[in-house]
């Protein structure tokens, strides 16, 4: 059940243009993407023209100016696409890192980076998990030394979404230093700036996305790069994750929701020991469990969203959704995948394909375990 706000007029005309653009011009090639291992880098200014970028950030600035509603939308449907790796690649650059450049960047940062990143000039990227850290982003290694109008970083970053694609890099690096106490700062670098050295990384699933690891190397770039404070950008940082975990949480449910209705479909079609398989007790009693957990889904993220959106804290519901939502969409997609049978086992096969995909909602922004042991804090347990 969607929320009613969603099946208001302007919500419906919305998803029913967005739902065309991405029928024509990205299911028919989504199989081939994926095979291929192929980011559509070109689909950035398509979609940017139709005016599927910075759906909720101000006009100003080159977004929509349109509610947080609208940005559900476009998580939910480019869940369905079939190329789940280049709509996260998306989500990342439109969802997460032009609200943080938008939230911290002077007037004339915005100029630089983000009204023409919103325009579909170029990808933006996040660097933050580096390869001996992981999700400790607050031991962070990379360094960013001030010498007078420059910094000079030195360090490695990995994991990063459109890492090899964005022409501009936010990233997490040690700024300035107290003693043994360093602070963090978010520093803009550009992908094609001396000392920066990017390889794709070859993942089991997203094959249709861009993962990189990224090397700086003496790599300069202007002091007037650096966004918001430097002392303050692991904070800075945490509210960022907080939005892409949300709305990552929307287009998990979404996925999940759309691979039971297939599974449903086939169960029907298919005929065992004289029935159809969905008119077996243990099959039928499986689906509606399956059924009934990813609803729960559904109005959790709807409900924290609706809260988000009126500015709330939701910092706690956030982090259990990225439990309960992630592990519990991955749980639904590989009980679909077992009532496929052999069917599911086949490389090709579409439920294969999601489920490989699948696993990396779990590990993104911070794996299960870590966000435990957030809310376990913020719990004061």
């Amino acid at each position: 059940m969607q929320p009613q706000t969603l099946l208001g007029e302007p919500y419906l005309s919305f998803r029913s243009s967005l739902r065309g653009f991405l029928s024509a011009n990205v299911e028919p090639d989504a199989a081939e993407w994926e095979r291929n291992r192929e980011f559509p880098k070109h689909l950035l200014k398509t979609f940017a023209d139709e005016g599927y970028l910075g759906l909720s950030l101000p006009k100003e600035v080159g977004g929509r100016g349109k509610d947080l509603w609208h940005e559900v939308i476009l998580a939910e449907e480019l869940a369905l696409t079939g190329a789940l790796g280049w709509a996260l690649s998306i989500l990342v650059h439109t969802n997460m890192v032009a609200p943080l450049i938008d939230s911290l960047a002077t007037d004339k940062q915005k100029e630089r980076f983000l009204k023409p990143a919103l325009r579909g000039d170029f990808y933006l990227a996040l660097a933050a998990t580096e390869p001996a850290r992981g999700s400790d982003l607050v031991s962070a290694e990379t360094r960013a030394i001030k010498q007078g109008q420059s910094f000079i970083l030195q360090g490695e970053k990995t994991y990063i979404t459109n890492g090899s694609v964005a022409d501009h890099i936010v990233t997490l690096a040690k700024t300035e230093t107290s003693g043994e106490v360093w602070s963090l700062g978010l520093l803009v670098v550009p992908g094609d700036a001396e000392g920066v050295a990017r390889k794709r990384l070859v993942t089991s699933g997203l094959r249709s996305g861009d993962t990189a690891a990224i090397s700086l190397h003496e790599c300069v770039v202007p002091v007037e790069n650096l966004l918001g404070d430097s002392k303050r950008g692991f904070l800075y940082l945490l509210k960022g994750l907080q939005r892409e975990r949300l709305m990552c949480a929307i287009a998990l449910n979404s996925l999940a929701l759309n691979v039971w209705e297939r599974t449903l479909i086939f169960l029907q079609k298919r005929e065992r020991f004289g029935a159809n398989l969905s008119q077996k007790q243990v099959i039928r009693h499986r689906m509606a469990e399956s059924r009934s957990a990813i609803e729960a889904s559904r109005q959790f993220a709807y409900n924290t969203l609706a809260a988000f959106a009126q500015g709330e804290n939701v910092d706690q519901e956030i982090l259990m959704l990225k439990i309960f939502t992630y592990e519990t969409g991955q749980k639904v997609i590989q009980e679909c995948l077992h009532l496929h049978g052999g069917e599911g086992f086949l490389q090709d096969h579409w439920i294969a394909h999601i489920s490989r995909d699948s696993q990396a909602f779990t590990i993104a922004a911070g794996t299960s375990e870590i966000m435990r042991d957030l809310l376990a804090g913020m719990l004061k347990m």
